[in-house]
């Protein structure tokens, strides 16, 4: 993803740096909720595993 800040000199530029900072910004927070939730599943299933063991062994 390449950002690209040009000089704020005119109203057209800030408007412009603002909707590709507000893009940028959607792309991480995509990425962000992309990686966590698949921590997520991860960790859940890794509990679900030692929840089983724990349960078979204790029976």
């Amino acid at each position: 993803v390449c950002i690209l800040l040009p000089t704020p000199s005119s109203s057209s530029s800030l408007e412009g740096s603002a909707l590709s900072s507000f893009h940028s910004a959607f792309v991480l927070l995509f990425y962000a909720v992309n990686h966590v939730s698949s921590v997520v599943i991860k960790v859940i299933v890794s509990f679900a595993d030692v929840f089983v063991d724990c349960t078979l062994v204790g029976k």
